[in-house]
């Protein structure tokens, strides 16, 4: 399965035995938007909820920190989602949050994940099948083994000889503009990046949601940075570092 499907895909195959649909909405807390609650009034057929508040470290002080594998593989569980499953990760956020998803299965061992292309809103703009309220997992296994493709912000601030890619818009990557999270600041003190580049390659399609926009346009972007100084190659997960979640899904 590619890790990017289409709405007729996900249509043609939606009930099939070893498919689990995630929806991973998250909403900056600011637009009063609440990813369950919009999930629990309208759905896929058949979709699990992946709250991505909960399943974080909370006890660490930076937001959405990665959870403890013990904690993702017992919330995978619950919810009724095996790591062998082909996965189907969406959204119905401006964020693009599928792509928080899709890393967290991808990096606790699940490797057959997908995000849907156009999310929610372009499955509800072609008027395909819905359901609400909450959705009973089936019994599933996890076992989760984090994977080494990430590094720390010891390792960045220390030098990861690699580029590193910010993934936020322009006015939060020169510290222009506050970060919509409460309490968080932007740090002066990051090490300066060789390259910059928005990992924002869309096409926009009206009511229809925003697809993922394919071949050149991405290709050219890493392509630039392959070519950075130093040579470093820019060949795909795990060598190239990203400040944003929502860019790993460019770089399956």
């Amino acid at each position: 399965m590619d890790s990017l499907v289409s709405t007729q895909w996900l249509a043609e195959h939606l009930r099939e035995p070893g498919l689990s649909i995630v929806d991973a909405s998250w909403h900056m807390p600011a637009t009063a938007r609440s990813g369950c609650d919009e999930f629990a009034a309208s759905h896929i057929p058949g979709a699990v909820f992946l709250d991505i508040d909960a399943l974080s470290d909370r006890e660490n002080p930076a937001p959405h920190m990665l959870p403890a594998a013990k904690d993702f593989a017992a919330a995978m569980e619950r919810l009724g989602v095996g790591r062998d499953e082909r996965i189907i990760v969406y959204d119905n956020s401006p964020l693009r949050t599928a792509a928080r998803g899709w890393f967290m299965l991808r990096h606790f061992g699940a490797r057959d994940v997908a995000i849907l292309d156009g999310g929610f809103q372009k499955w509800i703009a072609e008027g395909r099948e819905t359901e609400a309220g909450e959705t009973e997992g089936a019994r599933a296994f996890f076992t989760a083994e984090p994977s080494s493709e990430i590094v720390t912000k010891a390792q960045i601030q220390r030098g990861v000889g690699l580029p590193l890619i910010d993934a936020r818009g322009r006015p939060r990557f020169e510290g222009t503009e506050a970060d919509p999270r409460p309490g968080v600041a932007f740090e002066e003190n990051e090490p300066p990046r060789r390259e910059f580049a928005v990992i924002g390659h869309t096409r926009g399609n009206g009511q229809q949601g925003c697809e993922l926009g394919r071949g050149r346009a991405g290709a050219a972007e890493f392509d630039r940075l392959d070519r950075a100084p130093g040579g470093q190659k820019v060949d795909g997960f795990g060598h190239i570092a990203l400040q944003s979640g929502v860019a790993n899904c460019a770089c399956a």
